[in-house]
């Protein structure tokens, strides 16, 4: 008869949930509205409930209050917004992050590094397919996306899947983004962390040039803003065994790749000063638009209210990331408690502070995550779920 032990049963939901998290980004449901409902919050709450009801989860106090808090003070905001305000946004930014409540009651070391260890193989077929995208580009192959066979209201809307780049005069790639992954950005932060997980913990060399192959096809350079915020703070990405290989392979870039070297440095340096670049939009004009709207609004106390970024994307050319936009729609009173309350639950007594503040460097700096279920819940599952335990997951 076999025998299901509660460790195995765990890690199979938690390697189920982490593949799916990362497989299932672009697939959505159609909700009321016209709005779409991504599969990643169904497959979270799915997964949350489960251990929920088995008994796995506690309530982290601290957490608690912090959430109770920033949800009175961004309920009190909301009441003096003179504009209409979306409710659905505000509700569900409070369903979203409600499983940050929630912490494992015991924490499983084993466990953790095999949930970890499957983030690295999903990534290495990831990098793969990402490499063979642009591979077969290259090659005089048409670009195809398997996600273009499905209905479009089950395809999730509203992200830049894939995009040309030149890499030649003349000579143009759609960025890959692996097939799976919302965004080329997406996969580059993805084997960004890839590289860090794998430096920390695990330490094969191949994986580790595959992943840095994978951040290279993605044409994107937010895995390698990670990339140089995880040498300077995660110890393990800075010996010189992994220093060595990654300036190899820029050297190789150099060498044969001259004009995509040059176009992908040099472009990504000028577009903090260039409007109407994907660098400009992301790192510069949220925090100009915040300025700029708060100070002309009169709302600076209180916000204008959720979902009121929206109007000002397009206007701005910004890609609000969530300081901006939370501080933007609550004020300087209630959106710097929600930061409190969402920093507090991916760094305080994490399995790694290191690799935990990679996440929050994503989260904070990378993305638009703010009701972005597809990263929330990755975070949720591989760093802020496990934050209750008396010993750390360090590496050896």
């Amino acid at each position: 008869m076999l025998h299901v032990t509660r460790e195995s049963l765990l890690g199979f939901i938690y390697v189920t949930i982490i593949a799916l998290l990362l497989v299932g980004q672009r697939i959505s449901l159609p909700f009321v509205g016209g709005k779409q409902l991504p599969f990643a919050i169904i497959l979270a709450y799915t997964c949350f409930f489960i251990l929920l009801f088995t008994f796995q989860l506690k309530i982290n106090t601290v957490r608690y209050f912090l959430y109770s808090v920033a949800a009175f003070l961004c309920t009190i905001a909301i009441c003096f917004s003179d504009i209409d305000f979306s409710p659905y946004s505000f509700f569900y930014m409070l369903i979203v992050y409600l499983p940050f409540l929630f912490v494992l009651k015991t924490r499983n070391n084993k466990l953790y590094l095999q949930v970890l260890f499957s983030f690295q193989i999903i990534m290495v077929i990831g990098a793969f397919l990402g490499v063979a995208q642009v591979t077969l580009q290259v090659l005089g192959s048409k670009p195809i996306d398997p996600f273009s066979f499905l209905p479009a209201d089950y395809v999730q809307q509203g992200y830049m899947t894939s995009y040309d780049f030149y890499y030649g005069i003349g000579k143009s790639v759609k960025k890959a983004n692996g097939f799976i992954f919302l965004e080329p950005s997406f996969f580059s932060q993805f084997s960004a962390l890839a590289i860090i997980v794998e430096a920390v913990y695990f330490k094969k060399m191949w994986r580790l040039i595959l992943y840095f192959v994978a951040l290279v096809v993605s044409f994107s350079g937010t895995g390698l803003l990670l990339l140089f915020w995880g040498i300077l703070f995660v110890p393990a990405l800075r010996t010189k065994r992994i220093i060595t290989a990654i300036v190899l392979i820029i050297i190789m870039l150099v060498l044969f790749f001259p004009f995509y070297f040059s176009n992908l440095i040099i472009s990504r340096v000028s577009e903090l000063s260039t409007h109407a670049t994907s660098g400009y939009s992301r790192f510069v004009a949220p925090y100009l638009a915040m300025v700029d709207i708060l100070s002309n609004s009169g709302a600076f106390l209180h916000g204008l209210g959720p979902g009121a970024v929206k109007e000002f994307e397009d206007f701005y050319n910004a890609s609000f990331t969530p300081i901006s936009k939370i501080i933007i729609e609550y004020g300087i009173i209630a959106g710097p408690t929600v930061l409190v309350f969402i920093i507090f639950s991916f760094v305080y007594n994490t399995c790694y502070i290191p690799l935990s503040l990679s996440f929050l460097f994503v989260y904070l700096f990378l993305s638009g995550s703010l009701l972005q279920p597809q990263t929330i819940y990755f975070f949720y599952f591989l760093n802020i779920v496990w934050s209750k335990s008396n010993r750390s997951v360090n590496p050896s």
